[in-house]
């Protein structure tokens, strides 16, 4: 059987029945079925008339195609115990015409309706006188039960085999009526109306197509149908849920709300106990500003008056810087020193709080002096070995700790007349660096008095400035330490609000959900008991 394409035409139709010719003659017996639909041209029907007539098709085979098949029926032709073999293409072409004439046959299934098949009875005559025509009339009833009966039995039907028995009678019945009715048909209107076989089989072909078209849309209408029925239930299985969600939502939504009022409550008292903490830093803060700012002007101050002493502090040390050991020991060689130089050491005597004699006067060389201690205390300050390094370190560390009565007891030594450096030198040289020092002593303590209150002062401002900043300090950090829980606070109140906010969203969004499933569910009601209906009817 040929399988005809689209554009099946006659070159295709030459190489099926090459094909077959080359297969018939060199391998087996090859029969070839065309149809009414076969014929897709009619030209078709004027080549088949040609090989029924005489076994060849003009155009058939080209000359290589035909040397071809002479190659391949050369075998068969030695072969062949009946056949004379000559190696000859004449020979070997006739034998293979032969051979195709004896086994390929030509099987036409057409219609005898209408005037087609008279048309082509003329037209090409091999078509009757070269063929065996075998009429098909008229199945009798139980052909046509057999027929029905073997398609619906295996045909998959939403039935029982009784409804099956009863559809195959059917079937028969309305064929066999079909003929009668044209039988009636052509005896009244003397027109025939043919009904044979072929349109039984197509009958019964028709139908299962359209039985199966219709069950499946019946079928896939009931699978809609039911998944409407079900996602109707499931909706209101939602929205059962979704209410129940929404019940406990709204509980946990509120205690949220609870909760965050209260936090909001503690975050205002919080915010307000450090707002009065800040107030308090910011006092403390204006304080310790006023006291730096005292302090240093008193610093200044102190500094100032400091700087004025400096200049007599360094003229005492490079008195004693100018004095050596050996002048100590030139002085010491001496029987009676100048009563200068005595006078000098009643001084340094004083300064160092060693013990005098009870000062009285006399006339020295037409001046009143006051007498000395040299023989008492003098001499042995003097011989000491150490006396230079004692008023040295004396001016280092001691001589802020001279006080008034000692100063005013230096007075009447610093009044006499003659009682400076340059008759000290003229008197014993280098030694009158002591009168510098003694002189320079009292100019700095004079000067140290007035700024000794204000370093006090000072002290004092200095002691209540470093408490003021600890005070700061401690109120800062209490203060920081309250921002700090304001401030975790409100991280915390965010961090609910957001929470507040995720639980009021969802909350909303579950009951839109809800409300849009409950009008769905409100608009579909008459649709659902309609589906539910058909749902049971397609189960019967």
């Amino acid at each position: 059987m040929l399988t005809i394409s689209k554009g099946f035409g006659v070159n295709q139709l030459f190489d099926a029945i090459r094909e077959q010719y080359i297969s018939a003659a060199t391998k087996r017996p090859v029969t070839m079925l065309f149809t009414d639909n076969d014929i897709k041209q009619e030209i078709f029907l004027e080549y088949i008339n040609s090989f029924l007539s005489n076994g060849e098709i003009a155009g058939l085979f080209a000359s290589d195609q035909r040397d071809s098949a002479i190659n391949d029926i050369r075998p068969v032709m030695k072969k062949d115990p009946y056949a004379k073999f000559e190696d000859m293409n004449e020979s070997l072409w006739k034998y293979f015409i032969n051979r195709v004439r004896e086994r390929l046959h030509f099987v036409l299934c057409f219609s005898p309706v209408g005037d087609k098949f008279r048309t082509r009875a003329r037209k090409f005559p091999a078509l009757v006188s070269s063929c065996i025509i075998n009429w098909f009339f008229p199945w009798p009833k139980q052909a046509l039960l057999d027929v029905s009966s073997r398609t619906i039995k295996e045909f998959e039907m939403a039935t029982d085999d009784k409804n099956k028995e009863k559809l195959v009678e059917l079937m028969a019945d309305i064929h066999s009526t079909m003929l009668e009715k044209s039988e009636e048909y052509l005896n009244r209107y003397r027109r025939s109306v043919y009904s044979t076989p072929k349109s039984y089989l197509g009958f019964i072909d028709t139908y299962t197509s359209v039985y199966t078209k219709k069950f499946n849309e019946l079928n896939e209408e009931a699978k809609k149908i039911n998944n409407g029925l079900k996602k109707l239930h499931q909706a209101g299985e939602d929205v059962r849920v979704m209410r129940t969600q929404l019940q406990e939502k709204e509980v946990l939504l509120g205690n949220k709300r609870k909760e965050t009022d209260a936090l909001v409550k503690e975050i205002e008292i919080r915010t307000a106990e450090a707002e009065k903490k800040r107030a308090e830093v910011e006092v403390v803060k204006e304080s310790v500003a006023r006291d730096a700012a005292i302090v240093a002007e008193g610093e200044a101050e102190a500094k100032k008056d400091l700087e004025a002493a400096e200049p007599a502090l360094l003229e005492a040390i490079e008195s004693l810087n100018s004095i050596t050991a050996n002048d100590f020991v030139t002085l010491k060689k001496l029987a009676n020193p100048p009563s200068l130089i005595k006078r000098i050491f009643d001084a340094v005597s004083i300064l160092l709080h060693r013990p005098l004699l009870v000062p009285g006067a006399e006339m020295v060389k037409g001046a009143l002096w006051i007498t000395d201690s040299w023989d008492f205390s003098g001499r042995q300050l003097a011989s000491e070995s150490g006396t230079l390094d004692v008023l040295k370190e004396f001016g280092q560390t001691k001589k802020d700790n001279i006080n008034e009565e000692t100063c005013e007891l230096l007075l009447p030594y610093l009044w006499m007349e003659g009682f400076n450096a340059e008759a000290a030198r003229k008197a014993c040289g280098n030694v009158a660096g002591l009168c510098t020092w003694v002189s320079s002593m009292y100019k700095y303590i004079n000067i140290a008095k007035i700024v000794a209150p204000k370093k006090e002062a000072l002290r004092i401002a200095t002691i209540k400035l470093r408490a003021a900043n600890k005070k700061k300090e401690e109120q800062e950090q209490e203060l920081a330490k309250v921002t700090e829980e304001v401030d975790a606070y409100n991280k915390q109140l965010s961090d609910e609000n957001a929470k507040k906010q995720a639980l009021e969203d969802d909350a909303n969004q579950t009951k839109q959900r809800m409300d849009s499933a409950n009008g769905l569910i409100d608009a579909l009601s008459g649709e659902r008991e309609r589906w539910t209906q058909q749902s049971n009817d397609s189960r019967r």
